[in-house]
């Protein structure tokens, strides 16, 4: 365990640079802290909460739907001339991934309450390197951006800067409660102070991140609910996260019909999402039990045609990649099935969470605002089965988790 302890150490401490090379290494990075923690099995074996169980039967019904997918099964790629490697079945990276992140979490809280104050330093290294860089790019952006540019295309630039912005606005929380300042006040001036920073610079047209500027505004209110109910804020986000993968297909659908014939007057990007969710819910409604299967919506390459102003007629894919929607997702991939386990997973979690999380309002805060911005960015953003994007998600936790045994110790040692 000892060399897992090290690894999540390195890890932490260098969380700048994994962003800054393209956010891929989070899932890595989360995979190999499990692999490293195996010999712990030795002597001890994890407990199985419900809502751990809900998440393996979930993972267990996603992964068979690959066998009725209409996307290719794929295989390893190792090429070790290039240093390509990539793992393209998607049924085997989502279930080796999610085991992976889940094991090396668990194992992570069988440590030695010493070793979680060195931890904290780590991630107080790593986010604050990341802090300092991006003050960097506010102060002298065009500097940050020749040098991207002198390095990578301009597309690979514009989409890595997005996902560091993107990953930035919901490690804010973590990032300010992990600093060694006792003053809540002046805690919060420097939040206050890293909010606009982020957001001024997730407005920039290179960047245009609307991900990220709602999920600094979803993180600002979950802040607000964490000091206002406790750890009950837990159980707030479990139901309406639940509330929002049960609903959100009849949701957008009601709203794409009512913006049919009004679409003329939004903005291309806004045109586009409608015309896609549209798509996605109509592909739904035909397998709306199974779903289409694992990795199915990368397969639907149909295009739709919008008249974009002073250029014409532009040809869009109906669905870039994924739906870019988490619910719409496990919906048109898992069916009505996938969509229950998954609700019942998330309200699980937020029912344990409200009875076991820390009792510092602060950290409860952090954490919700954590949850906030992933959710998010699934609903936005990232695919439901981004692995790289959960592994962030789930290194941010272990955090939290280090600062909750510090908090733990300190109020032991007072009382």
């Amino acid at each position: 365990m000892i060399v897992a302890y090290g690894f999540w150490l390195l890890v932490l401490s260098l969380w700048w640079a994994i962003a800054h090379d393209g956010t891929q290494g989070f899932s890595p990075g989360m995979g190999l802290i499990g692999i490293l923690a195996l010999p712990l099995l030795f002597w001890k074996r994890p407990t199985f909460s419900m809502d751990a169980i809900i998440l393996l039967v979930l993972l267990i019904w996603v992964i068979a739907t690959s066998f009725w997918s209409p996307a290719e099964g794929g295989s390893m790629i190792f090429e070790p001339k290039t240093g390509v490697w990539s793992l393209e079945s998607d049924a085997f990276r989502v279930g080796i991934t999610t085991l992976g992140f889940t094991y090396g979490y668990w194992a992570l809280h069988q440590l030695d309450d010493k070793a979680y104050g060195r931890a904290v330093w780590a991630a107080r290294i790593g986010l604050g390197i990341q802090a300092a860089l991006l003050i960097g790019w506010l102060l002298a952006f065009d500097v940050f951006m020749n040098y991207g540019l002198s390095k990578t295309s301009a597309g690979e630039l514009r989409q890595n800067m997005g996902r560091i912005i993107n990953l930035s606005a919901i490690m804010i929380p973590v990032f300010v409660a992990s600093l060694p300042i006792r003053n809540l006040l002046i805690k919060g001036v420097i939040y206050a102070l890293v909010f606009v920073g982020l957001f001024l610079i997730a407005r920039r047209p290179e960047i245009d991140s609307q991900s990220a500027i709602l999920a600094l505004l979803a993180g600002a209110i979950a802040i607000g609910g964490g000091f206002l109910f406790g750890r009950q804020v837990f159980r707030v986000l479990g139901y309406l996260t639940a509330g929002l993968i049960m609903t959100i297909p009849a949701l957008f659908l009601a709203l794409v019909r009512f913006t049919e014939g009004k679409t003329a007057d939004l903005p291309i990007s806004f045109q586009s999402r409608l015309e896609s969710y549209s798509y996605v819910i109509d592909r739904i409604g035909d397998r709306i039990f199974f779903g289409w299967g694992l990795g199915a919506s990368a397969t639907w390459d149909d295009e739709f045609i919008i008249n974009v102003p002073g250029i014409g007629p532009v040809e869009y894919m109906s669905v870039p990649g994924h739906p870019h929607n988490g619910s719409l997702h496990i919906w048109a991939e898992t069916g009505i099935i996938g969509a229950l386990l998954l609700s019942g997973f998330v309200i699980l979690l937020g029912e344990r969470l409200a009875r076991t999380a820390s009792h510092s309002r602060e950290l409860n805060a952090a954490s919700a605002a954590v949850w906030a911005g992933a959710l998010v960015m699934a609903c936005f953003s990232y695919s439901l089965f981004n692995d790289a994007f959960w592994g962030a998600i789930l290194l941010a936790s272990t955090m939290i988790l280090a600062l909750s045994k510090v908090s733990s110790q300190r109020t032991a040692a007072s009382s």
